[in-house]
């Protein structure tokens, strides 16, 4: 469970496997809200628009090199 109390409070952790560490969801005045934000922290994923191939285009534009054989 990745709900503590804090005080007067409960916080709220998950593990990201997209980050490999856990993250930060919130604080919250109860165990039910805190409850709640877990369970849809879990439901819902980061992940990134970027695909490999537009990070290559976009890598190739803020740094291109002096040689085309290079570039490509």
């Amino acid at each position: 469970m990745s709900v503590t109390k804090r005080g007067d409070s409960f916080a709220v952790t998950i593990y990201d496997a997209a980050l490999g560490r856990k993250r930060w969801v919130g604080t919250y005045a109860t165990l039910k809200l805190a409850k709640q934000a877990e369970a849809e922290a879990r439901l819902t994923r980061r992940r990134s628009d970027v695909t490999v191939a537009l990070y290559a285009a976009r890598w190739l534009q803020l740094h291109p090199r002096p040689k085309r054989s290079t570039n490509l």
